[in-house]
Order: C-alpha cells, then structure tokens, then sequence
C-alpha cells in the first residue's frame, strides 16, 4: 500500500499545472473577493495591458476567451 505523500505530491504537481482561474475552482465568489482575486491576475499577467485599470470580469472572459 502506498503512502499518503505519494498521492500528496501528484496532486500538488496535477494543481500547479492547471491555467490561473480568477474564480479558483468555485461557481461564484462574493464580489469583493471577486474583485480582489481580478487585480490579483492583471498585475502579474498584464502588466503593459492598456485596458488594465478599466477590466472587469466580463471582460476578462473576453480577453482568456472564454
């Protein structure tokens, strides 16, 4: 029988490999943190993006074109 870290370390390695989310897994988010997680994204992935301080999440599903 294996041990518990084996499975441990598969599912750290299968999460880091997944796409950044901003909802993070979960079907809605109260708008604060929604908000929050959003400026999260846009500093470390658009930061020369010229809309960055107008986006908001419809727009994000645009821009990640979903």
């Amino acid at each position: 029988m294996a041990c518990g870290g084996c499975t441990k370390r598969r599912l750290a390695k299968q999460q880091q490999r997944k796409e950044y989310d901003v909802l993070g897994g979960f079907k809605s988010l109260p708008e604060r943190q929604l908000k929050a997680r959003l400026e999260t994204y846009k500093r470390i992935h658009c930061p020369n993006c010229e809309k960055r301080f107008s986006c908001d999440y419809p727009m994000y599903l645009k821009c990640k074109g979903k």
